[in-house]
C-alpha cells in the first residue's frame, strides 16, 4: 500500500531545508521511494528544490521546481501550488530574471485563495508582499500587511508565522519606520523561541539588532548580538558565528568605536580563513568596512588598500554594480588623499556607466562627487558646470518617475485584475477580454487551464497538446501561450490539420519549390517556415495521416525542413502547440498515432474539462457573449431573469463554449423581447434541464473567512458562496470580526 507524507514529515522538511539542506538532500535519497505515492515522490522532489535553492543552486532548483509544479497542477496539490510558485519566483530573482518574478508569486496568491488554507494564504500574500517592497510598491504593500497581520491572529505559532513577520519587518526597515520593525522582531524572536528554532531565533537577533542600531539603542542592540553571539558558540553554528561578530562591527562603526569595529571583522576573518567560509559577498562588505575604519581613523592609505580588495571580489564575481559603488567610494577616499587626477578617471568611467544603465540616483550622487572634486581643485566654474548638469538631470528624473508611476498604477490594476476579476456583471467586452486573457471563467476549473497556460507560456521551447472536447477553447489557449511568451512580437501559425488537402497536406506544411509538381506555379514555403521565431498551432493533430507523422516527429525533434523538391533542409525556431478532440491514448493503442510523437508533442499536456464540469464559468460566459453580440449586432443589451440564468446554468452543453456562443447569437436574432427569461430560453433552444445540490459544515467564522477569501473580499459574491443574505453575512462578519477581509475594511 502506497504511502503519503505526514504533515510532521513535510513541516520537518520545509523548516530544515532552510536549515540544513545537505542533511534533507540526503534524507531524501534515503526514502524507500517505492513505497510512496506519486503525490509524496513530487512532495519530496519540491524539498529536494528548496534545498538546493538554500544552497545557492538556482539553475537545479528552479529546473526542478517547474517539474513538481507540472505534476502539482494536474493534482490540484495546493501546497505545492503555492510553496513552488513562490520558490520559483524566488529562483528567478536570485537568477536576476527579474521580468519573471511577479508572474510567479500572483500565481501562489491565486493558488493560495482557491485553497482552503489560512495558511497558505498567509505565506502567498507574505512573499506577494516582499515583491511589492522589492519594487517600492508601497501602499500595496502596506494594505497586504494589514491582511497578513490580522490573518497571523488565526493559524497557530510556525515558521510560516515567523517568515512572514521577517518579511513584514523588511517592509518597514525599508520605509524607514525602526519602530514597526522592532515590533514585528520581537514577536517573531518569541515565536522562535517557543518553537525552539536556534538558527531562526539567530538571523532575528540580527536583523533586531540592525533595526536597534537605526533608532541609536546601542546597548540593546550589543546586548542581543553578544548573546546570540553565545548561543551560536554553544550550538557550534559557526556560519551564525560569523553574522554575529560581523554586526558587532557594525555596531561599533555606529557608535564611532572605529579600533573596536577593526577587532571585531579580524575576528570575521579569521573565523572565515579557519572554517573555510564560503561568501565571497561577506568578505567584501568587510574589506568595505575596514576600507571605511581606516578612512574614519585618517589612514587614507590603509583605507584605499582595503576598498582595492573589495572592488577585486566583486569584479571576481561579475558584480558590476556593486563595483561601480565602491569605485565610487574610493573616489571620495581619492580625493581626501589629494589624487585627483586618478578620482576624475574613475568618476568619468562610473558617470559612463550609470548613464548607460540609466541608474539616475547613483549617477546623481557621482556628479556630486565630481562638483566635490573641482570645489577642492577650486575649479569653480567647472563645478558650476557640473552642478547645472545635476539640476537638468534632476527635473527631468522627476518627471519620468511621475510618467512611470502612472503606468505602473495602471499595470497593477490591469494584473491585479486578471486574477482577481471584478465582476463580470458590468464588464464590457474588451474588459472581459483582458481581465482573463480571453479565456472567460471563475471556476477552479479555468483557473487551473488558464494557470498552466501562463506556466506554458514562461518557457518557449516547451512544447504543449491541449486537449479537451469540441469547443471548449483550445484555440484560445494556444493564443494566450503564444501570447504570454517571449515569442509574442512573431506569428502564431493556426493549422487546422483535417482541413489539409490529403495530397498536398506535406507540401502546406513543409513547403514546395517552384515546379516541384503539376500546380506548383510558385514557391510556398510551408506552415513551419513561417512560424520561425514564434508558433504554430496544429489543430486536431490526431488527423495527421499515420504515414506523414514519423516526417513530422523528425522535423520537430531536428527543427529542419527540407521542402518538396528541394535537397535542402531550412531550420526554423518556433514553439509546436497541438490540440486534439480524441482520446489520443486509444488512438495509440489503435496504432493510428504514434506513442514517440505524442511523447515529443505533450511535454505540457493542458486538459481543458467540458463547460458542464465548471458551472460556474457558465454565467460569465453568458454575459461576455451579451456584450460582444449586442456590440456586434448593434442591439440593445437585454434584462437576464433569473430564471434564464438558472436555466443555462443547469444546461449540460454538449456543443460546450461555442454552442454557448451560438445560444445567444440566436437569441438576438430570433427575439426582439428587452427581457430574456427561462421561457423565452425554452422557446427558442429547446433544452434538457438537472438541478445541483452543495453542503458545507465547517465552523462558521472558517466558513464565512474563506468565503471572504475566495470572493476577493466582496461582501456580495461571499454571500452568494454562502447561501445566505448580504444582511446576514454582514451580522456575522462584525461578529467575527473579519472587516479587514472585505472590500470595505481594505
Amino acid at each position: 500500500m502506497v504511502k503519503e507524507l505526514s504533515v510532521e514529515t513535510m513541516q520537518t522538511f520545509d523548516l530544515q531545508s532552510e536549515i540544513n539542506p545537505p542533511q534533507v538532500l540526503e534524507q531524501i535519497q534515503c526514502y524507500p521511494r517505492q513505497e510512496l505515492s506519486p503525490t509524496a515522490l513530487n512532495q519530496l522532489r519540491y524539498f529536494e528544490a528548496k534545498s538546493l535553492f538554500t544552497m545557492q543552486d538556482y539553475e537545479a532548483a528552479e529546473q526542478i521546481v517547474l517539474e513538481c509544479l507540472q505534476y502539482a497542477i494536474s493534482q490540484r496539490n495546493y501546497y505545492i501550488l503555492v510553496h513552488g510558485s513562490i520558490l520559483q519566483g524566488l529562483c528567478y530573482r536570485s537568477l536576476n530574471l527579474t521580468i519573471r518574478e511577479r508572474p510567479c508569486f500572483e500565481l501562489a496568491l491565486e493558488y493560495a485563495l482557491q485553497s482552503d488554507s489560512i495558511e497558505l494564504v498567509v505565506s502567498a500574500r507574505s512573499f506577494y508582499l516582499s515583491y511589492l517592497n522589492r519594487i517600492h510598491a508601497y501602499h500595496q504593500a502596506l494594505e497586504e500587511e494589514k491582511t497578513i497581520a490580522d490573518l497571523l491572529q488565526r493559524i497557530p505559532h510556525s515558521h510560516i508565522s515567523i517568515t512572514a513577520m521577517r518579511l513584514i519587518s523588511s517592509l518597514y526597515m525599508d520605509l524607514a519606520k525602526p519602530d514597526k520593525v522592532v515590533q514585528y522582531l520581537c514577536q517573531a524572536l518569541l515565536y522562535a523561541k517557543d518553537l525552539d528554532i536556534p538558527s531562526y531565533q539567530l538571523t532575528i537577533i540580527n536583523n533586531l539588532a540592525s533595526a536597534y542600531i537605526k533608532i541609536t539603542d546601542f546597548a540593546k542592540a550589543e546586548e542581543l548580538l553578544k548573546s546570540g553571539l553565545d548561543v551560536a558558540q554553544t550550538l557550534d553554528l559557526q556560519s551564525q558565528i560569523v553574522l554575529m561578530l560581523f554586526n558587532l562591527g557594525n555596531l561599533m562603526i555606529a557608535k564611532a568605536q572605529y579600533p573596536q569595529a577593526i577587532e571585531y571583522f579580524d575576528s570575521c576573518l579569521e573565523k572565515i580563513t579557519l572554517f573555510e567560509v564560503n561568501s565571497p559577498q561577506l568578505l567584501l562588505d568587510i574589506y568595505s568596512n575596514y576600507s571605511l575604519c581606516h578612512w574614519s581613523l585618517r589612514d587614507g592609505t590603509q583605507a584605499l588598500v582595503f576598498m582595492d580588495k573589495a572592488i577585486e571580489i566583486s569584479q571576481a564575481g561579475k558584480l558590476m554594480d556593486i563595483e561601480m559603488l565602491l569605485e565610487l567610494n574610493k573616489t571620495n577616499i581619492l580625493i581626501g588623499v589629494g589624487d585627483f587626477k586618478s578620482a576624475k578617471e574613475i568618476l568619468n568611467r562610473i558617470i559612463k556607466y550609470y548613464k548607460k544603465t540609466k541608474q539616475i540616483p547613483l549617477l546623481l550622487s557621482a556628479y556630486k562627487t565630481l562638483t566635490s572634486l573641482y570645489k577642492t581643485q577650486n575649479d569653480f566654474r567647472r563645478g558650476l558646470e557640473t552642478y547645472q548638469i545635476i539640476e537638468q538631470i534632476t527635473d527631468t528624473y522627476i518627471a519620468t518617475i511621475q510618467s512611470k508611476q502612472a503606468e505602473a498604477d495602471t499595470d497593477k490594476l490591469s494584473i491585479r485584475d486578471i486574477f482577481f476579476p471584478e465582476s463580470y456583471h458590468t464588464a464590457g467586452r474588451h474588459n472581459t477580454q483582458a481581465l482573463s486573457y480571453g479565456f472567460i471563467g471563475k471556476s477552479k476549473a479555468h483557473a487551473k487551464v488558464l494557470n498552466s497556460a501562463l506556466l506554458a507560456a514562461q518557457h518557449h521551447n516547451t512544447t504543449v497538446l491541449i486537449t479537451g472536447e469540441s469547443g471548449t477553447g483550445k484555440e484560445v489557449i494556444a493564443q494566450i501561450i503564444h501570447n504570454n511568451s517571449t515569442r509574442r512580437n512573431f506569428a502564431l501559425v493556426p493549422v487546422n490539420v483535417p482541413s489539409l488537402t490529403t495530397t498536398l497536406i506535406e507540401s502546406e506544411l513543409f513547403g514546395h519549390t517552384k515546379g516541384a509538381f503539376t500546380g506548383a506555379y510558385t514557391k510556398n514555403i510551408g506552415y513551419f517556415l513561417q512560424s520561425d521565431k514564434g508558433s504554430i498551432f496544429l489543430d486536431e493533430i490526431t488527423e495527421m495521416p499515420y504515414e506523414l507523422q514519423s516526417k513530422l516527429l523528425r522535423v520537430i525533434e531536428t527543427s529542419k525542413v527540407s521542402a518538396i523538391g528541394s535537397s535542402q533542409e531550412m531550420c526554423f525556431d518556433s514553439r509546436i502547440i497541438s490540440a486534439t478532440n480524441q482520446n489520443i491514448q486509444e488512438l495509440i493503442k489503435a496504432k493510428k498515432f504514434r506513442l514517440d510523437l505524442y511523447h515529443r508533442l505533450n511535454t505540457i499536456e493542458i486538459f481543458i474539462p467540458p463547460l458542464r464540469d465548471r458551472t460556474d464559468d457558465i454565467e460569465p460566459l453568458i454575459r461576455h457573449f451579451v456584450d460582444f453580440y449586442a456590440e456586434t449586432l448593434n442591439k440593445t443589451k437585454p434584462f437576464l431573469d433569473n430564471s434564464f440564468l438558472d436555466t443555462m446554468t443547469i444546461y449540460s452543453f454538449p456543443g460546450n463554449v461555442r454552442e454557448l456562443k451560438n445560444i445567444i447569437e440566436r437569441m438576438y436574432i430570433l427575439s426582439t423581447s428587452p427581457r430574456w427569461d427561462a421561457k423565452l430560453l425554452c422557446q427558442i433552444n429547446p433544452l434538457n434541464f438537472g438541478t445541483t445540490v452543495s453542503t458545507n459544515q465547517e465552523h462558521e467564522e472558517d466558513i464565512i473567512l474563506k468565503a471572504l477569501i475566495k470572493a476577493k473580499g466582496k461582501q456580495k459574491d461571499a454571500a452568494v458562496l454562502l447561501n445566505i443574505s448580504e444582511p446576514t453575512l454582514h451580522r456575522r462578519i462584525v461578529k467575527y470580526n473579519l472587516q479587514q477581509h472585505t472590500r470595505k475594511g481594505s
